[in-house]
């Protein structure tokens, strides 16, 4: 019953976050849709209406150029011609006018789009016609005011210069009768001589005076008419001011409309991408061609420096004997094979085995085993990077045989290679799975550097470890394991050589095609040997598994790179 429950409960357990998960996406789904719409009708909106506000623009820069040309003809007109040109500049306004309702909005535009939007900017030229009319004619008025005003500056300017003559005159008249005065002292006598002289002279003065009056009353009169002309004349603005107030409610939008894109994140992330593009596909077209001009100068510039170079022995005096090898290649070439899927491992009472867990297949039940961390503790790097650690140590108080094989890989063959005393190998430590060694006499591994070989810069193999025997090394290789004598010289591809002897000269020579090793086919070099007597073993497919092609394997390649450099 508890059992059932507990079922019955998972399941609605599982479903029931499958639908919270369903729910969250359709929700998230709806927000992105929601902001992709807004993001694509705020983009729509903002290029209609630029678009429509570059047409208005260009519809009021040819307004304005008739306006300039009409407006200079009549400034060469007289009073009439204005005249009748305002009257018929009221009448076309009016007739524009008719029928018009409240300002166009811009709105309509973006929420209708389409003929709304037409309509918009049709209503917008015909609001630019009217205001060009209304100006015209404003500025025509102006003109007509100016034309008044120019008149009576001119009648003024007379009626001044009349007002100093006749000054003039009755200034002379006024000396003319004090000078008789002056003369005459009896001119107050009534009916005297000198009294009658004087009353011609008297009476021009005051004819005089009247005139002098009369001119000076017609100028002030004058001066009062054109300071009025002056005042009330038409004050008019530059239609530029006018036309910004016409064209403000679509920039208000606009920039709203653009602050609102500004906001969207699907904008901001277009914005983005757009900057970046550019850098972008300068990075991408360095990585797309960084590592065939990499591999171009290791293949025609290092690679050949690297083949002239002299070839390297480790150790001329040891002897490169594998036990039971010579013997398997007295036959044919596919006796050469020395792997099998599995091996059988005999050890005594004096030996140990190291093998690593997941090869161990079987082994007797009296067998004592312990676990043993590192292969060998004077290298704990070296170990731990070839993969030699939590190895398992078998121990046996009698002649015992276990079992060794891939557990794992189906494409993963065991070798068994016994080395005798006096013989040495050099080997890459990640192929090693297991060793068998004395008790009391574990087997020496040493290293040696070529630091000041300029050949093992080229190739980046500046140290290589050797294992010397009495030893036997359980090794793997893809597809199996090969050993082949050295003979007059030998070379195979670099990446599938597990080790050699250290007693052959060792060299390495360029790889045949560069377009093999250029889709990553083919190793850059081939290991070459060839000298004293001895063997070489590698693997029957290399890289087993790894990535191919024109950029290589990635990390893992540099991994194994770092790897061979330290010899591992």
């Amino acid at each position: 019953m508890g059992n059932l429950l507990g079922i019955i409960g998972r399941w609605v357990l599982r479903n029931l976050l499958s639908l919270v998960l369903i729910v969250v996406v359709l929700v998230a789904a709806g927000a992105i849709q929601q902001e992709v719409q807004n993001y694509l009708l705020t983009r729509d909106a903002i290029a209609a209406l630029k678009r429509g506000q570059a047409i208005a623009e260009s519809d009021v820069d040819s307004l304005r150029k008739e306006f300039s040309a009409r407006a200079g003809r009549f400034k060469k007109e007289g009073q009439a011609a204005l005249v009748t040109r305002i009257k018929a500049l009221e009448q076309e306004i009016a007739q524009k006018s008719s029928g018009r309702g409240a300002p166009p909005d811009p709105k309509i535009c973006v929420l209708m789009g389409g003929d709304a939007c037409d309509r918009y900017f049709d209503d917008l030229k015909r609001a630019a016609q009217i205001s060009f009319l209304a100006h015209e004619r404003d500025v025509l008025m102006g003109l007509q005011t100016a034309l008044a005003v120019d008149h009576g500056a001119r009648e003024l300017m007379r009626l001044g210069q009349v007002h100093v003559a006749v000054y003039a005159q009755y200034q002379n008249a006024e000396s003319a009768v004090s000078a008789f005065k002056r003369a005459n002292p009896f001119w107050w006598v009534p009916l005297s001589r000198a009294s009658q002289r004087l009353q011609p002279l008297d009476q021009e003065r005051g004819e005089l005076f009247v005139r002098n009056k009369g001119a000076f009353d017609a100028f002030m009169r004058q001066k009062t008419v054109l300071d009025t002309l002056k005042k009330s004349g038409a004050v008019v603005e530059k239609w530029d001011e006018q036309g910004a107030d016409l064209f403000q409610s679509l920039n208000f939008e606009i920039r709203a409309r653009e602050e609102i894109y500004r906001q969207n994140w699907v904008a901001r992330f277009f914005e983005s991408a757009h900057k970046v593009v550019p850098t972008a596909l300068t990075i991408l077209l360095g990585i797309l061609l960084a590592p065939p001009a990499i591999k171009g100068f290791l293949y025609f510039v290092i690679a050949p420096i690297a083949s002239r170079r002299a070839p390297i022995t480790l150790l001329p005096g040891v002897s490169g004997h594998i036990e039971g090898v010579p013997e398997s290649l007295t036959g044919d070439a596919p006796r050469r094979k020395v792997s099998e899927v599995s091996q059988s491992v005999t050890i005594d009472q004096t030996q140990e085995l190291l093998i690593h867990p997941e090869y161990l297949q079987s082994s007797a039940m009296h067998g004592q085993m312990q676990t043993k961390w590192l292969l060998d503790w004077a290298y704990p790097l070296s170990s731990m990077a070839a993969g030699l650690f939590g190895l398992t140590r078998i121990r046996t108080s009698s002649t015992d045989t276990i079992v060794v094989s891939a557990t794992k890989d189906p494409l993963i063959e065991v070798a068994v290679l016994a080395l005798p005393a006096g013989s040495a190998l050099v080997f890459q430590p990640h192929r090693l799975i297991g060793i068998v060694q004395q008790k009391d006499q574990p087997a020496p591994i040493t290293r040696h550097w070529r630091l000041g070989s300029l050949n093992a810069w080229l190739t980046l193999q500046l140290r290589y470890l050797v294992f010397h025997g009495p030893v036997t090394l359980v090794v793997t290789g893809c597809r199996g394991v090969r050993v082949e004598p050295t003979g007059r010289g030998r070379s195979i591809n670099q990446a599938a050589t597990i080790g050699f002897s250290a007693n052959v000269a060792y060299s390495t020579l360029r790889c045949e095609t560069f377009g093999a090793y250029l889709l990553g086919r083919q190793e850059l070099f081939n290991d070459n040997f060839g000298g004293s007597p001895g063997f070489y073993v590698y693997e029957e497919m290399p890289h087993g598994g790894g990535k191919t092609g024109l950029f290589g394997r990635g990390l893992s390649g540099f991994a194994d790179s770092v790897l061979k450099v330290f010899g591992v």
